[in-house]
Formats: C-alpha cells, structure tokens, sequence
C-alpha cells in the first residue's frame, strides 16, 4: 500500500467562477493526495501468479476538471504454460469530472476506459505487448463517440 500528496505552488483558475470583471478566480497553490494498493492473491510460483491493483486520487473540485479518479484490475505472470514471464492484464479507470466544471459546461460525469493488455517477453531482452482500450465518454463531452485505442508497446534493452 502507497499513498501520497502532492503540491504546486501556482496559480489555479477556478474552473468555472468568474470575478466582478470576468475574469476567472483565481487561486494560490493547487493540491491533491492518491493512493494505490497492489496485492499479489495467489502465487504459483516465484514470479508468477495472480495480483490486483486499485488507485485512486482526489484534488479540489473548484480548480480541477478531474477532482477525483479510481481504478483498478488484475494481472497474471505465467497464466499460460511455457510462457512464465509473459503477463497479461485487465483494468477499468474512471476519471470524475468536477460538479463544478459539469454544471458549468454541461458536460457528463466523468470518462471511463476498459482496458486489456497482454504482454510477450520473446527473450531476455525484447518483450511485445499490445494493449486495447475503450473509451467511454472521452473528454466527459457528450457530442464525443465512444472511442477505441489500440496500441503496441516494443521493449528491447540492450
């Protein structure tokens, strides 16, 4: 388990207040604090076996258009036979859309990614890992698709 803060020393806009002249308010400083657990359930050996993650972070909501986020999903080292090394894994995200920010400009609540990824490890020192993800209210915009990325990730260390 982790956890943490964080701190910039700046000037923050609000997301959606205004001043007397039009202006956006303005704030010193923005914060926030996160936290993560990652846990092994079952191992099958060393190295290998199943584990589940969960993230999650907050910030304020009068100067941030994502004031909160969660995530989590689950891994597996060695799932199939021969391959130990190889991992494959499955996680869902949301990131929540300040009701500031929202009320504002009549945007949805938040943006939620499903994602899957298996990742090949060819030798020592090359590994290959395509990952896919769908995207469910990019940007919180209702005028936006549902979106799907796909990607390859190659890794070669020398």
């Amino acid at each position: 388990m982790k956890g943490g803060f964080w701190y910039h020393s700046g000037n923050f806009d609000d997301v959606s207040s205004v001043d007397d002249n039009g202006s956006p308010v303005q704030y010193e400083a923005n914060y926030g604090g996160y936290g993560i657990i990652d846990q092994m359930l079952w191992q099958e050996s060393e190295g290998q076996g199943l584990s589940v993650f969960l993230t999650g972070g907050v910030a304020p909501k009068n100067r941030n258009t994502v004031d909160s986020h969660l995530g989590g999903g689950i891994n597996y080292i060695g799932l199939i036979p021969g391959r130990d090394k190889d991992q494959i894994g499955f996680a869902v995200s949301h990131a929540s859309i300040s009701n500031k920010k929202r009320e504002a400009e009549g945007i949805d609540s938040g943006e939620t990614v499903l994602e899957g990824t298996y990742r090949f490890v060819l030798n020592d020192n090359i590994t290959l890992q395509p990952d896919i993800q769908y995207i469910i209210d990019p940007s919180a915009d209702p005028a936006v698709k549902n979106a799907t990325v796909v990607a390859v990730r190659f890794e070669m260390i020398y």
